[in-house]
């Protein structure tokens, strides 16, 4: 899972939140953790990154970190899978450790351990373990480890004669056909782990020369986006039980009424008025109009041959009518109605 959030981080994703999976999370809860190898990887993954992790989780940065720094040996070093001294668990501890050097715990380990590996070095400039001798898989971890706090590793005392762990390592290189590293030297054919590593290694190594280190990635987090909500158009009024009732609200459009347009500009004051009362009723809108609706008549008009309508302002605690309401040429009766109403349900 660590492996996955740098891989993650690598391709500008957010382990955060990468397919509706929290990794971070997992990390800093995984209860599996038990050997050093596996504390060091947890940390080199939850640095990756400015994440969330809270002060009481089960794995916080300085939970791993003391677990690292207390499982050194007093030689220089961390051990490998014998229980001795290796440059590959030296290098991947210096690895992780390289974004907490102002812990003077830490910066004393990794001094010790700087140490151990000047002593490693092979008089070739390559480094190895006690199981397989020198190997380019040990000679990237150094590489690595070095880079990743500021050491220099083709320069000072890792220079061996005319050459230094970075030619060592790319003299492992297959050739000529190929493009991969071999383990050991005494092998012809390419080897996945031995060649990522020391890509790993060349990477560190270039970082170093431009200031930076490896799995240090300054990005930002990538925050994802909420997508923007469709505009909701204005709902088009509807007749409800085929009794001709129409509801409007605040939200109608009240151009599309079935009514005269003087009947559509009354309602239009009483919404407006409605809506500045609210606002200014301190919370209190018991007393307000909350809806309004209008009746069309089939088949009575006025006089004039315009349907009669009826406005009814409906409330919490009742309704009220105005029946056989005329428009059309009574424009001055439907404004006194509108004056009516927002004297008697909004106190203007």
């Amino acid at each position: 899972m660590h492996k996955i959030i740098l891989a993650l981080r690598a391709l500008g994703e957010n382990p955060q939140n990468y397919k509706g999976q929290n990794l971070i999370n997992k990390a800093y809860s995984d209860t599996t953790l038990t050997s050093t190898t596996a504390y060091i990887y947890a940390l080199i993954a939850l640095d990756s990154g400015e994440y969330d992790i809270p002060a009481d989780a089960l794995w916080t940065k300085q939970k791993l970190i003391d677990k690292i720094t207390a499982s050194d040996l007093p030689t220089g070093g961390w051990a490998g899978w014998d229980g001795t001294a290796s440059v590959d668990s030296t290098g991947m501890a210096l690895t992780a450790l390289s974004a907490h050097k102002e812990d003077p715990v830490v910066k004393a380990d990794i001094d010790n351990a700087v140490n151990f590996l000047k002593t490693s070095e092979g008089a070739n400039a390559e480094f190895g373990d006690s199981y397989s001798g020198d190997n380019a898989n040990s000679t990237s971890q150094a590489i690595i480890g070095l880079s990743s706090v500021g050491v220099d590793p083709t320069a000072g005392d890792f220079v061996k004669g005319s050459t230094n762990p970075v030619k060592a390592l790319l003299s492992y290189k297959t050739q000529p056909w190929e493009d991969g590293f071999k383990w050991l030297k005494s092998e012809t054919a390419e080897n996945s782990m031995a060649t990522e590593q020391a890509f790993q290694a060349l990477v560190a190594y270039d970082l170093f020369k431009n200031g930076d280190r490896l799995f240090h990635f300054a990005a930002p987090l990538p925050v994802e986006s909420t997508p923007a909500q469709p505009s909701t158009p204005a709902p088009t009024p509807t007749v409800v039980n085929n009794n001709n009732y129409v509801t409007v609200t605040p939200t109608t459009d009240v151009s599309k009424l079935p009514v005269p347009e003087s009947t559509k500009e009354v309602i239009r004051e009483i919404i407006t008025n409605n809506n500045a009362g609210t606002a200014g009723a301190a919370g209190n809108t018991s007393s307000q109009p909350q809806v309004i609706v209008v009746q069309q008549p089939a088949a009575v008009q006025t006089a004039a041959g315009e349907p009669k309508v009826e406005v009814k302002v409906e409330k919490e605690s009742g309704t009220i009518n105005s029946n056989n309401l005329k428009v059309g040429g009574t424009t001055a009766f439907i404004g006194a109605l509108a004056l009516v109403l927002r004297r008697k349900f909004l106190g203007v």
